[in-house]
């Protein structure tokens, strides 16, 4: 055995102790209430909350607006109760070129920010909304309905892939499309 390769062993064990003790934790807290006042739901482990977002946000929605197939992503699990749903559509070249369509609703009203930067622009959603199009960051569309934060961006990388904010006319149609839906 080389050595140092205990402490490793050791250490590795200490890592997984540590997120079970975090997780056990997790599921021992009382149910938490959103804004509403409704049990809220996290969408990284409740599959229906997830589905019921990609019946909105849809795989044909998806690729339409990437001129490819898209494909369902399941990105990183959002442990905050408030996140109420999610749809993340994905398109991958094998050169490593990206188009991303992220769709979330959270429970409640805080989670609605803008940034104040030049980029940003009121857009006619919701009872307010604001539209922020940069050709590195994407085009991001986030809008309060009904005691909800409702938000919408698509994103590129790459060279194969179009610039974010060619697509920003078809963001607009697809918000459009998720308001008179929820």
């Amino acid at each position: 055995m080389k050595k140092g390769s205990g402490l490793l062993r050791f250490s590795g064990l200490v890592t997984v102790a540590l997120a079970m003790t975090i997780v056990f934790a997790a599921c021992g807290e009382e149910e938490k209430k959103g804004d509403s006042g409704q049990p809220a739901t996290a969408a990284g482990g409740n599959s229906a909350a997830t589905a019921d977002a990609c019946k909105i946000v849809t795989q044909e929605d998806a690729s339409k607006l990437f001129g490819k197939p898209a494909v369902r992503d399941e990105g990183v699990p959002v442990v905050d109760p408030n996140m109420k749903s999610e749809c993340i559509w994905t398109w991958d070249s094998p050169d490593a070129d990206n188009q991303l369509l992220q769709f979330r609703v959270w429970n409640g009203t805080a989670y609605y920010a803008e940034t104040g930067d030049s980029f940003t622009k009121p857009i006619d959603l919701g009872e307010k909304g604001h539209i922020r199009v940069h050709e590195f960051a994407g085009v991001d569309v986030e809008w309060l309905q009904d005691g909800k934060t409702i938000s919408l961006s698509y994103s590129t990388v790459g060279k194969g892939v179009p610039d974010p904010t060619t697509k920003v006319e078809e963001v607009k149609q697809l918000a459009k499309k998720v308001e008179g839906e929820l």
